[in-house]
């Protein structure tokens, strides 16, 4: 381990790595951090061993008393998958699992719903789900058999130490917290946010006045045949009401009594058969209203969407955004970096970047043949020497650049390489195949023993982008415009206007352009750990990368002479000088070859004598 100037202490070596999971990664200093802070990152690069703390804090947990409940939230299915304690549920019988300690969260099981998933599907998309329990799992031949329905019920969580799922219930839910207190009966809470949706996604949300009119008109109705329910929808109609009629600036309600789910499908129910087709159930939305601030715009009210955390405790962990922007997002100050200035880089690794705009989303579509085919010949050069290579490219073009990088790499090797975009296990396990993924991939551990990663296009974050990120934790009314400069021929973001400096917007839009952009570009990439083990890492950010030791490459010219790759023309060049000595050897004429391969004599000369050359 080292100190750079930038005070950024730098692990190289695999003892050091070691000594840090030992020291640092350690349970009981993590749940010391917790007792003292309450809301903790752990903030490392992908494969320096994040999860494996997690999995020894909640097997910790779950024998000790620290916490009564540990809710473990993961951003998708696969991450989730491969937490032991996920493994150690789904195997078990449902006998078992009802009385163990663990619960996994799973979503619908659409293929059990059969031909009711369709209008499953229908109500899901309007917020409508609590009637499809009261409707369509109530007539349900499979009911007694399925969990899920009841999988959020008092009946099923209560108890329970552990509740695991992913961050969609947070999303969706952003009190979700809290309603899992009230159903397991937990004081003492712990939430492990692992590597966190919010910490990325855009944060603001908008209600329009259409929706939260036929809301009102719902409620109402409900309300008119309620009974003793009446005063906990006069609070609904009251909160809509006050959505409705408030001025600009924001605002902010009473902590609204909650509705059962039974009131919730009355709801629904009145405002899908008033307005169908046209009805969306805001409850969840209107919810989070509760605990945040709003505002009116042109047509509805826009407020900021975060999850409820207070009242319990919050582990979350991240891959490399600086803590003052993780502070932001989670709308938490006082956020405790558990290691912090510390980061990752194997010894054995050999860093490169191609430090050019031609993969940047504007240029990309007319450079993409260049840059695919000297890809297509990089690939197969680490093929021949039994190596693995990860690809990465921007969302928008994987479906075509998969299709012409397979035919080029069938060209150049003469193998029968599949280009496939986001593959499935079994074709990950196929050596033939090069998998495509995107930038924005987070969490999985399936390409970890891969040993190449590839970048094919750069990730480069719009101005408008940063200027949302930077804007979404605030009222509009204190709203700060960015504007772009170039610094040694590069774009850099600025905050425009003087007072808007002085407030430090410049540094901290600049931060977030470089977590936009390199932050993401390192995360895909990070995906065949090249922190923690020796690979080759080939980046394409014109910005640069926060690394050391990276070899920059200005244009793909010196890429190409760096690695000994051709350009199309010198490929094609090759391609026919050999032909046309292998037919020179079998004994045909120069005009015999000529005219076998389409070209003049003088052409056949030329390429004869520029093999004989060497």
């Amino acid at each position: 381990m080292r100190t750079a100037k930038n005070n950024i202490r730098w692990v190289r070596s695999d003892a050091g790595l070691a000594g840090f999971r030992k020291d640092a990664l350690d349970e009981g200093r993590a749940l010391k951090a917790l007792s003292n802070h309450q809301f903790v990152l752990l903030n490392v690069d992908p494969g320096v061993g994040k999860s494996h703390l997690i999995d020894r804090l909640v097997a910790r947990l779950r024998r000790g008393d620290e916490y009564d409940l540990v809710v473990y939230l993961t951003p998708q299915k696969g991450t989730l998958a491969e937490r032991p304690f996920v493994r150690e549920y789904q195997a078990l019988t449902e006998e078992e699992r009802a009385v163990s300690d663990i619960v996994v969260l799973e979503g619908r099981p659409r293929e059990r719903c059969g031909s009711r998933d369709a209008e499953w599907r229908k109500l899901e998309q309007v917020g409508c789900a609590s009637l499809g329990r009261t409707l369509l799992c109530a007539a349900c031949p499979e009911r007694s058999r399925c969990s899920w329905v009841e999988q959020l019920s008092k009946k099923a969580l209560e108890g329970k130490r552990v509740v695991a799922g992913t961050q969609a219930y947070l999303i969706q839910a952003p009190r979700f917290i809290r309603m899992l207190k009230r159903l397991t009966g937990a004081r003492r809470v712990l939430v492990i946010l692992d590597e966190s949706t919010f910490l990325d996604s855009p944060l603001r949300g908008y209600l329009k006045d259409a929706d939260l009119q036929r809301n009102l008109l719902a409620v109402a109705e409900v309300q008119a045949g309620a009974g003793g329910k009446r005063k906990a929808l006069a609070a609904w109609s009251a909160a809509l009401t006050q959505m409705l009629e408030a001025g600009d600036g924001a605002d902010s309600m009473q902590r609204l009594p909650r509705l059962n789910r039974k009131l919730a499908a009355a709801i629904q129910e009145a405002g899908l058969r008033r307005w169908p087709g046209a009805f969306k159930y805001l409850g969840f939305e209107i919810e989070a209203l509760n605990h945040a601030s709003w505002w009116r715009t042109n047509d509805g009210v826009g407020y900021i969407r975060r999850p409820e955390l207070r009242g319990a405790d919050v582990f979350t962990t991240a891959a490399g955004i600086p803590l003052e922007l993780a502070c932001q997002r989670l709308g938490e100050p006082n956020l405790q970096e558990l290691c912090p200035a510390v980061r990752f880089l194997h010894e054995g690794t050999q860093l490169y970047n191609l430090k050019s705009h031609l993969g940047a989303a504007t240029y990309y579509p007319k450079n993409a043949s260049q840059i695919l085919f000297a890809s297509a010949q990089l690939i197969g050069k680490f093929a021949g020497e039994g190596k693995r290579v990860l690809a990465v490219v921007k969302k928008r073009f994987a479906k075509k650049t998969a299709t012409v990088l397979e035919g080029y790499l069938r060209e150049v090797t003469g193998a029968p390489f599949r280009v496939v975009v986001n593959p499935g296990q079994a074709d990950i396990q196929d050596g033939h195949v090069v998998p495509l993924i995107t930038y924005g991939a987070v969490g999985s551990n399936a390409f970890e023993h891969f040993d190449v990663a590839l970048a094919l296009s750069s990730y480069n974050a719009r101005p408008d982008l940063v200027e949302a990120r930077l804007n979404d934790v605030h009222h509009p009314q204190e709203e700060v415009r960015l504007g772009v400069t170039s610094h040694a021929g590069q774009r850099v973001v600025r905050a425009k206007g003087y007072f808007a400096r002085q407030q430090g917007f410049d540094v901290l839009a600049q931060k977030y352009q470089v977590h936009l952009e390199a932050g993401w570009a390192a995360q895909a990439l990070g995906r065949v750990r090249f922190a923690t083990r020796p690979r080759t890492v080939v980046f394409f950010q014109p910005g640069g990368v926060p690394y050391e030791d990276v070899k920059e490459f200005g244009s793909l010219k010196a890429l190409r002479e760096h690695f000994g790759l051709l350009t199309r023309r010198e490929w094609e060049a090759r391609r026919v000088a050999a032909k046309a000595t292998a037919l020179g050897e079998a004994g045909k004429s120069r005009a015999e070859v000529a005219a076998a391969l389409g070209v003049s004599e003088r052409t056949v000369s030329r390429r004869w004598a520029r093999l004989r050359q060497g």
